[in-house]
């Protein structure tokens, strides 16, 4: 099966579908909560989230995934976490997407992404699963010789 990511344009509209009406924010590592942004740090992570997402459709994902995760510093939503988790995906970064798609999940399992999110996450898995196999059944083939 082949992996389908979403349209940037997509992502900016699913982007904006808040829950109840309200942003879903992601928990800290502490596990307290994130305190709310000032509107200020709103209206600059809407701009540096909006320019990574533009990067996004252009192929520049480095540079979009820098964007992004400044508007997370700035605006904690848990969306952030599941663009990430794309962009770094269609970088090739497979481990860091993982860990997003992992932390999206956690911050907000009742999100209409979670289906999208948990599809790319299994898949992510299933390769970084089978590439340990087979790096394993080699360094067995290699010791035998």
């Amino acid at each position: 099966m082949t992996l389908q990511i979403w349209n940037p344009l997509v992502v900016i509209a699913t982007s904006l579908l808040w829950l109840g009406g309200q942003p879903a924010y992601a928990d800290n590592a502490g596990g307290s909560p994130v305190s709310h942004p000032s509107q200020a740090d709103v209206v600059a992570a809407a701009k540096r989230f909006n320019s990574g997402l533009r990067m996004i459709d252009k192929g520049d994902y480095a540079d979009a995934i820098g964007e992004i995760e400044e508007a997370y510093q700035l605006d904690p939503q848990s969306v952030h976490l599941y663009n990430l988790g794309v962009a770094h995906q269609s970088n090739g970064n497979r481990d860091k997407a993982i860990d997003y798609y992992r932390r999206y999940l956690a911050a907000d399992p009742g999100s209409r992404l979670v289906p999208d999110a948990q599809r790319y996450l299994y898949k992510l898995e299933a390769e970084a699963s089978a590439e340990k196999a087979e790096q394993a059944r080699a360094e067995a083939a290699a010791a035998r010789a």
